[in-house]
């Protein structure tokens, strides 16, 4: 996206009420009529209007109805729009093409001309998007833009990204001998407040994609000659890490680290039993894992991230700690 073009958040009124009319007649609107038309408005001018009607109501005051100004004389054709509905949901986006306009009789007069360019719903999670119109950054324009809902939008720069980490993770899953997205085996999992989505095989986490820090969370061997003799099915520790890897080295992957993957995998395969987090088990992504034509509305609608702050092996501890506060207790857990 070139610099020269801004991004704008824009609500279509309260509760999204005026988007039809929107939608069909192409163009986007404010309300603030007591300004008055701002075509040929000075700036000193504007401020004279917009002292004289403010009331201090919220949505009265000078400060909210800077906004207008904004509108009128620095929003231009080419710059990019989001319709929203409320603070959870992207419901249009479109392109000005039309400079500012004033319609005295209408509900919102102060308008301009849009060109929708996609109509489908992206979930968004924007506390600050109680405002009429801000302005919004083009990272996060262009996630909404390629329809990456919250949590993907934090997790992924691009829908290329996206992509690369879905065939990883179908390729893992292979390597797993996990055929379908309810296998007691797997969970994949969205941490609450990680930007982080996780695959879990047993009770190991295999695969992590970290927010947009460019790495690769991978489990490998941290002594490879060792693993034989290791049953992970019981153990509590085993000389299994994960590993930080940057993406360029994942995708693709070297040929060391898919070496020593592929042997993690292979011990995992044969040793690890059912997951315990199968009660925050992502469905929906895990389907779209295999299901590549659904992936797309899964990755627009998004998903609402698990709230388990302990996994099971920390339950149990703290349970057994609970009962027997001693450190001959912790020892054995």
């Amino acid at each position: 996206m070139s610099q020269d073009v801004v991004c704008w958040k824009i609500a279509p009124g309260k509760g999204a009420e005026q988007w039809e009319d929107w939608r069909d007649r192409s163009y986007v609107a404010i309300g603030w009529n007591e300004l008055g038309d701002l075509s040929e408005c000075s700036r000193a001018e504007f401020e004279e209007r917009r002292a004289a009607a403010a009331t201090g109501e919220p949505g009265m005051t000078e400060r909210g109805m800077e906004v207008v100004w904004k509108f009128a004389h620095e929003m231009k054709p080419g710059d990019r729009v989001l319709a929203n509905r409320g603070k959870s949901e992207v419901i249009g986006i479109g392109t000005v093409v039309g400079d500012y306009q004033y319609e005295p009789e209408a509900t919102y007069a102060h308008r301009r001309a849009v060109r929708w360019d996609d109509l489908r719903p992206v979930a968004v999670d924007e506390p600050s998007w109680s405002m009429t119109m801000v302005r919004v950054v083009s990272e996060k324009f262009e996630a909404i833009a390629a329809g990456l809902g919250v949590p993907f939008s934090r997790i992924f720069k691009d829908k290329a990204q996206v992509e690369q980490a879905f065939h990883l993770l179908r390729r893992t899953l292979d390597e797993l001998g996990a055929e379908h997205a309810d296998d007691p085996r797997i969970a994949l999992t969205v941490p609450k407040n990680e930007s982080v989505l996780r695959l879990n095989f047993g009770q190991f986490m295999v695969v992590d994609f970290k927010g947009h820090r460019d790495q690769v969370g991978l489990t490998l061997p941290s002594h490879i000659e060792e693993l034989a003799a290791y049953d992970l099915g019981e153990f509590k520790t085993a000389p299994l890490s994960i590993y930080d890897v940057p993406w360029s080295q994942v995708f693709p992957m070297t040929a060391v680290i898919e070496e020593n993957f592929r042997k993690s995998l292979a011990h995992l395969r044969e040793r690890c039993g059912p997951t315990s987090h199968k009660d925050v088990h992502q469905l929906e992504v895990a389907r779209a894992i295999w299901d590549v034509e659904g992936r797309e509305g899964v990755l627009r609608r998004g998903v609402t991230p698990s709230d388990r702050p302990f996994g099971a092996r920390a339950f149990e501890l703290l349970q057994a700690l609970r009962d027997e506060p001693t450190a001959e207790c912790l020892a054995r857990h």
